[in-house]
């Protein structure tokens, strides 16, 4: 990277409500029609998108991962079921690396774990497999999810590891999360000031999920105060999307791939 801001543009590629509801659907990747907005989006302002795709995904969905790949997207791992407990953290990354590498022939550059839910004994299984980097840490909090205000903010090694951590972005000071649920959420209004009176990091992780972009009927099977969380600015997450590309651009921001900021950043800690 030549430029001194980067924003990664980071999609989880699941079933829809990963983790919080048991039935597994893909409307959203039901009809790729519904991703032509997005598309056209990607290609006009030339984002670099990372893809962190499970292992369920790449084994029954090979069509969607096409697509993305045909929009220039490169492919990493997030897991295999979506399972979002500690106790099989590991196992789930053997799953999902056994499914990406029959797919790719090779294990993945980087790995993001469902829920950021992590553990050492997922650390070790990364670095086992080759793994160079993570992005599964958010340094905020999350009541009942995770705690994680002591993390750095930016990219770092995990202690006397040869894992690189490149954390989900959050605001300086305040750490909310940078992410297209959180600001549909709260208003990219909310943000905008959050970003005048904290300023915005560099790099910026940003994470984006396809039912951030696009409604579905799936969302009547969520408990009921996540179906509030989920309906706000309901029908309107693209033009949302769309408003943040347009800020960070103004802002000075270049999209970059993942792979990109783990290379320049590795480099860096590394000396």
């Amino acid at each position: 990277m030549e430029h001194k801001k980067a924003i990664c543009y980071t999609l989880d590629l699941e079933h829809d409500y990963a983790g919080v509801v048991s039935a597994e659907a893909y409307e959203t990747l039901s009809n790729l029609a519904l991703l032509d907005r997005f598309s056209e989006l990607v290609r006009m302002h030339q984002l670099k998108l990372t893809v962190f795709a499970t292992g369920k995904v790449l084994q029954q969905q090979g069509e969607a991962v096409d697509y993305f790949q045909r929009l220039g997207a490169e492919i990493e791992l997030h897991g295999y079921d979506h399972v979002m407990q500690e106790s099989t953290a590991a196992v789930e990354m053997l799953k999902g690396l056994a499914v990406y590498h029959d797919l790719f022939g090779k294990a993945p550059l980087g790995y993001r774990a469902p829920g950021g839910v992590i553990s050492p004994a997922l650390v070790a299984e990364l670095i086992r497999a080759g793994i160079k980097y993570d992005s599964s840490i958010f340094p905020s909090f999350r009541w009942g999810m995770y705690s994680n205000l002591d993390s750095p903010p930016g990219p770092h090694f995990h202690p006397g590891l040869p894992l690189l951590e490149l954390p989900i972005g959050v605001v300086p000071g305040v750490r909310f999360p940078i992410a297209a649920s959180y600001i549909r959420l709260f208003g990219f209004s909310a943000y905008k000031i959050l970003f005048r009176l904290f300023g915005i990091p560099s790099p910026v992780v940003y994470l984006l999920h396809l039912v951030d972009l696009i409604p579905v009927g799936m969302r009547r099977h969520l408990p009921t105060y996540l179906r509030y969380i989920h309906a706000r600015g309901d029908g309107r997450g693209m033009e949302i999307f769309e408003a943040t590309v347009a800020y960070f651009e103004d802002a000075g921001y270049r999209s970059d791939y993942m792979s990109n900021l783990y290379r320049e950043h590795a480099a860096k800690l590394g000396d």
